[in-house]
């Protein structure tokens, strides 16, 4: 697959085609990736593509995190899940279709992967950093860093296996946090920082148990 222009021959009115969507603005951008607004021209249907540098993919070794990403996005199909409609690939780029969200963010103040649609219906998006059920080993936990850092529970930081239905009870514990206090519990520029900022804060308030691992009273 192979992107094109199109439009009148001074240029400056030319749009940039991949496959049958025509790209518009950029809605988002980070290290290595960027997103863009698009529209199928067949049926003008709007759209958001995740554009992906092969070069840069292939330098810092995330292929398996963005084959992860698709592989969970094809497998789910929930109406609080931003829709992966295709994916396409150019001899330089991974393009990923996806649902085109137009509500916003969830946080006006701190950019995350929780969208919300025309009617405030919220949806998720981003899955490059999940774990699969099948990943689970033969201890029954899972053993796959992922996570966004500043969500991410202290037994995945740990390394040594973890249940991941209660590491995401921690995740959505961050976000109820944020949602009532606006900022994010634990922040440091420096990751290595931010993941003993959280190992400490858990040994220093928590009541550590084997059903409830994280008893606190923050």
């Amino acid at each position: 697959m192979s992107s094109s222009r199109s439009g009148g021959s001074g240029g400056s009115g030319s749009r940039t085609r991949v496959g049958r969507y025509e790209l518009g603005r950029t809605l988002g951008e980070g290290t290595f990736a960027k997103v863009k607004f698009a529209r199928n021209v067949e049926t003008k249907e709007n759209v958001a593509i995740k554009i992906l540098d092969k070069e840069k993919v292939l330098k810092h070794k995330m292929i398996g995190q963005i084959k992860r990403e698709i592989s969970t996005m094809k497998l789910i199909r929930h109406p609080n899940v931003v829709r992966m409609h295709e994916v396409m690939a150019s001899k330089t780029k991974i393009y990923i279709v996806l649902e085109f969200v137009t509500g916003g963010e969830l946080f006006d103040k701190i950019p995350e992967n929780l969208l919300l649609d025309a009617s405030g219906v919220l949806k998720v998006s981003d899955f490059g950093l999940s774990a699969l059920p099948q990943q689970v080993r033969e201890d029954g936990l899972l053993h796959t860093t992922c996570g966004t850092p500043n969500y991410v529970a202290p037994e995945v930081i740990n390394n040594k296996g973890y249940d991941g239905a209660k590491a995401d009870l921690w995740s959505c514990g961050v976000i109820l946090f944020v949602l009532m206090a606006g900022y994010l519990p634990f922040e440091e520029s420096n990751l290595m920082a931010l993941y003993k900022k959280v190992i400490v804060v858990i040994l220093s308030h928590c009541i550590v148990v084997d059903t409830h691992p994280h008893v606190c009273w923050l």
